[in-house]
């Protein structure tokens, strides 16, 4: 192994995830659950409705027998045989399930624990491997470094493996730290998703603007959305450390964390930015998970998704 190659190697975990360790997820995810009412009120409070669960489909229409519901009749199969009908339907067997993965530049950061896009990666993993054991069809939009990994529901073992193996050898893993900041890709999301789709949404939701947040309350209205809010405890709070070399990847300068003027607006910045998802959950109806990086996103996602048994 070459030193470079055995470097990568000692990172990973920490600045990168690899496919082994996506796998090895499904053992964990066993005690988490999407299913309907298992999911705890958000952290805004218990005002914010839980997954609705599975809609129903349409099964046949028969005649009328006493005692059924007369909401549920038929009036153009009545209006054709002059006979009544009742419409029956039955819980639809699997709903589509698409992870939308922010690995853009700002994602890969951290002061400690890993790389937030390692976080939202392990995060990602854990939900994906959730929805495939209760049944449900996996999809993902994985975007990053200009590149958008676009792969629709699948039901199957391997294309729940095919979809992790995406999320490690995304280019973005790779891609040079002084790359241009990228904007919120998710018109991918509305060419994927279908109505009654489950979205679960991981990120640091940075270089959102309102335009953009708007595409997710379209969606909220024929979809179901989970967020997963991932940052580093620096974005929150500056450490009292005094003078610290910050950088973008592109400009170098200097911040003197001491400074109580600029420690207040470095908190209200984030406050602001995390009270603006908070809103946008809420009128969205969506459930908010938030995932440090120095932080279990097993222990994390089981805090906030009941267990089984």
């Amino acid at each position: 192994m070459s030193e470079v190659a055995a470097a990568q190697h000692d990172l990973t975990g920490l600045t990168r995830v690899d496919l082994h360790h996506l796998v090895s997820l499904q053992r964990p995810a066993r005690s988490l659950s999407l299913a309907p009412g298992l999911v705890k009120t958000t952290e805004e409070g218990p005002h914010l409705s839980l997954f609705k669960g599975r809609g129903m489909e349409y099964a046949e229409t028969r005649p009328y027998q006493e005692g059924d519901d007369i909401r549920q009749l038929d009036w153009r199969v009545m209006a054709r045989t002059g006979k009544p009908y009742t419409k029956l339907f039955r819980e639809e067997r699997e709903r589509p399930v698409l992870v939308w993965l922010d690995l853009r530049r700002d994602m890969h950061f951290a002061t400690r624990g890993a790389f937030k896009a390692v976080r939202a990666s392990e995060a990602a993993a854990l939900l994906a491997w959730a929805a495939h054991a209760q049944g449900d069809r996996v999809g993902a939009v994985i975007t990053g470094a200009g590149t958008q990994r676009m792969l629709r529901p699948r039901r199957s073992r391997p294309g729940l493996l095919h979809l992790l193996g995406e999320m490690a050898r995304h280019p973005a893993w790779d891609a040079p730290p002084d790359r241009p900041v990228e904007p919120l890709q998710l018109a991918p999301l509305h060419r994927l998703a279908q109505p009654g789709s489950l979205i679960i949404l991981v990120s640091d939701f940075r270089h959102a603007d309102t335009q953009r947040l708007e595409r997710l309350r379209v969606l909220a209205r024929h979809s179901e959305l989970l967020f997963v809010f991932v940052h580093d405890p620096f974005e929150a709070l500056l450490p009292e450390a005094g003078i610290l070399p910050v950088t973008d990847g592109r400009h170098e300068a200097l911040l003197d964390s001491s400074n109580p003027r600029l420690r207040s607006e470095h908190a209200d910045h984030f406050e602001a930015h995390r009270e603006q998802l908070a809103r946008l959950a809420l009128q969205s109806s969506a459930p908010l998970i938030t995932l440090r990086t120095d932080q279990d996103p097993v222990q994390v996602l089981r805090h906030r998704l009941h267990t089984h048994g």
